[in-house]
């Protein structure tokens, strides 16, 4: 799993942003995801869903949303999540079978 990731900060270190006291403070009241923890690996991957068909559309659409994990959530994202393809620097996934 982490090959997908490792682009994401340029560091050669693996790949993703290393959660600091300053960054945390930065990300309180930003994002969902409440447990972040100092020492934590952040990646960013791209969730890829299909769309309703609206009219005059003919063919479902793709929605393409950013979602962050943090490393030690990599077996959660194996379980749910398959990959689809890379963007330049993200990995595309999407929900298994039967996942909402």
């Amino acid at each position: 799993m982490k090959e997908y990731f490792e682009k994401q900060d340029g560091s050669g270190n693996g790949g993703g942003k290393i959660a600091t006291e300053e960054l945390l403070s930065e990300l309180k009241g930003k994002s969902l995801y409440s447990e972040y923890q100092v020492g934590d690996i952040i990646f960013v991957f791209m969730k890829q869903t299909l769309g309703d068909i609206e009219p005059p559309y003919t063919e479902h659409s793709i929605n393409l949303k950013l979602q962050t994990i943090v490393e030690r959530d990599f077996d959660r994202l194996e379980r749910d999540y398959k990959f689809v393809r890379m963007s330049t620097i993200f990995p595309v996934f999407e929900k298994r079978e039967g996942e909402k």
